[in-house]
């Protein structure tokens, strides 16, 4: 701006030249990476509380609280029942378009020992054991935590020196010889 005569003053530094662009322009970008580091240790920590890092997402509702001096404690969260259903209802139908999806590609006769394969090699190893007059299956491998996450089990994988396990209960038509184990 100075080839066309302008001069630029503030009232907190006086006339701006070049040398303070230069140097405020250093000085705010070292401001706001230290602050975005400030910002997102308290939200970590505001997350390893159990409380929200973040917005307010559809399912939820604010939970207002007070410490013992009156002010207020953020990040509550309570699942909001309304909203909630919805989700479990969306989720679910989403989770059985996908498993039928799956269902549908695993049965093509082209992709079916492929698939075999890559199914066994979630699994580690398999353990069969008469309990009650039932067969239960402790399946040890990568799929146990996958069908204890799909089951929302109250019982839910384990990880040992094995690696991941759980245990199921086989109803009829899952016989070892159905899956040529």
């Amino acid at each position: 701006m100075r080839f066309a005569g302008v001069r630029l003053f503030t009232l907190a530094e006086g006339e701006i030249g070049e040398l303070h662009v230069g140097l405020k322009g250093t000085m705010n970008a070292l401001f706001l990476r230290d602050l975005a580091q400030k910002v997102r240790r308290g939200l970590e920590g505001r997350v390893r509380e159990g409380r929200s890092g973040g917005g307010l997402c559809f399912g939820y509702q604010i939970v207002r609280e007070y410490d013992g001096r009156g002010e207020p404690v953020h990040g509550g969260r309570t699942i909001y029942a309304n909203e909630a259903a919805i989700v479990h209802r969306i989720f679910a139908e989403l989770y059985r378009q996908r498993v039928d999806r799956l269902h549908e590609e695993l049965n093509r006769s082209e992709l079916r020992s492929e698939a075999a394969q890559a199914l066994r090699g979630l699994i580690d190893e398999v353990r069969l054991a008469p309990e009650n007059g039932r067969l239960e299956i402790e399946l040890l491998g990568a799929l146990a935590g996958i069908l204890a996450l799909a089951a929302d089990s109250k019982k839910p994988a384990t990880a040992d020196r094995d690696g991941l396990q759980a245990t199921l209960v086989a109803g009829e038509g899952f016989e070892p010889s159905t899956f040529r184990l």
